[in-house]
């Protein structure tokens, strides 16, 4: 029953974003170098990514600890673990802060993300992000399921100590 009712509500979750995309930002990694995101995402299989979007610093920096906590249970818990890539959104932030930023959350970053999966993208407004992608700005972190296009196949919101097992029920099934 608890398997169904959590298909039920990744179906609902997902019904609203499903073949939705991604724009294909320029984001700056872990370690400064530039690059599109579409080039990084998986095209085969695809890549699951962990989207930190928040309205405030603390509150971002409650999605990044959540969203890098499940991500670590995921990689001990699962052998074939599919690209995982960090995306922060960080909108309204004047250019003159853009480095020192990226320096500081690239630190708060520890194993299994590597500088490479990291990427952050600045916005001016959080409008770029969610109007294309019918994603939301909100309270929780978001793990998305997603192709080399940017499409988005799935949307599972991070909100509990058993996201990681609805995650690997998720990937499962994909």
């Amino acid at each position: 029953m608890k398997k169904i009712i959590a298909l039920l509500l990744l179906l609902t979750a997902t019904a609203s974003v499903a073949d939705q995309r991604l724009p294909d930002w320029t984001a700056r990694t872990g370690s400064g170098d530039e690059v599109r995101l579409h080039d990084r995402l998986a095209d085969s299989s695809g890549t699951l990514l962990a989207i930190v979007a928040s309205d405030s610093q603390e509150n971002g920096q409650e999605q990044q600890r959540a969203l890098l906590n499940t991500h670590q249970q995921l990689a001990e818990a699962m052998d074939d673990l599919p690209p995982v890539m960090h995306l922060t959104l960080i909108a309204g932030a004047p250019r003159l802060v853009h480095g020192f930023i990226r320096r500081g959350l690239a630190r708060e970053y520890e194993a299994p993300v590597r500088d490479e999966d990291i990427l952050m993208v600045f916005l001016s407004d959080y409008d770029n992000y969610t109007e294309p992608s019918g994603l939301t700005v909100d309270e929780q972190g978001t793990w998305v399921w997603i192709d080399g296009q940017g499409v988005i196949y799935w949307v599972l919101r991070e909100s509990d100590d058993d996201t990681a097992e609805r995650l690997m029920r998720a990937l499962e099934e994909r």
